[in-house]
């Protein structure tokens, strides 16, 4: 197993299908936590209208001059008013941070270029069926793939699969599908953005292989899954862990 990792400039070419940022990360970031903040404020409104309702209708029926004073406003107003405060400041956090790090990535106009020789791969299902590929790039480093994010090469939509009975067949039946018929592949360049991960080239140049294992999402407790499911720009992850303890 042999891999490198070098820079290159970001081109012309490789600006198609990137989400650019129109306006500074502060501000792009607002309209949707805004959005959340409106949202969750009328549904707390609605249930603590309904909860007061529910507690003045007990109070008068089983509390003699029952009254809602000073305390019980307060903890009425308090939860509508900072609940959807605190939902809306982590998701504009949260976005804040996502189109900072896309931000960074296009003003520097850097490309890291992954390139892989004799590659080891795991393939893991999670619980939505949603595919990642596990790719060892030596030195405790393992390669993590987003499968939806590699990009389609409209000739291979076209190639055949292994033929039913060969040795490379058994796919399906290992629970997964390939999104490329040439991936897992012995030799590939992945071209990513180094804060996002997000993959703007990716190029095979060995022949198609099985994964050295196939797994379920609990069968690897690995932190970066969770972490690159999450992100709305999915792509590919470098994470310090080695594959033979993987495997």
């Amino acid at each position: 197993m042999g891999s490198a990792i070098r820079s290159r400039e970001l081109t012309n070419e490789d600006w198609i299908g990137l989400d650019r940022p129109f306006f500074h990360p502060a501000i792009g970031a607002f309209p949707a936590a805004f959005g959340r903040y409106l949202l969750f404020s009328l549904l707390a409104l609605i249930a603590g209208s309904a909860l007061a309702v529910v507690l003045g209708a007990v109070g008068e029926n089983w509390l003699r001059g029952f009254t809602l004073g000073l305390w019980w406003r307060v903890l009425f107003w308090v939860p509508i008013l900072s609940v959807p405060l605190y939902i809306a400041t982590r998701a504009y956090l949260d976005a804040y941070r996502r189109k900072l790090a896309i931000w960074l990535d296009l003003r520097e106009r850097r490309v890291e270029v992954v390139e892989v020789n004799d590659a080891r791969t795991i393939v893991v299902v999670d619980g939505w069926q949603r595919t990642y590929f596990l790719i060892d790039i030596g030195n405790g480093r393992t390669l993590l793939i987003d499968a939806e994010c590699l990009p389609l090469d409209p000739d291979l939509l076209l190639a055949q699969l292994p033929a039913e009975g060969s040795d490379e067949d058994g796919r399906e039946e290992e629970g997964w599908y390939p999104m490329r018929p040439d991936f897992p592949n012995s030799s590939f360049a992945l071209h990513r953005l180094p804060r996002t991960g997000h993959i703007v080239r990716f190029e095979t140049h060995g022949y198609t292989l099985l994964p050295v294992k196939v797994l379920s999402n609990g069968d690897i407790p690995l932190p970066a899954l969770a972490d690159i499911a999450r992100k709305a720009d999915c792509g590919s992850l470098i994470v310090q862990q080695d594959f033979d303890a993987l495997v």
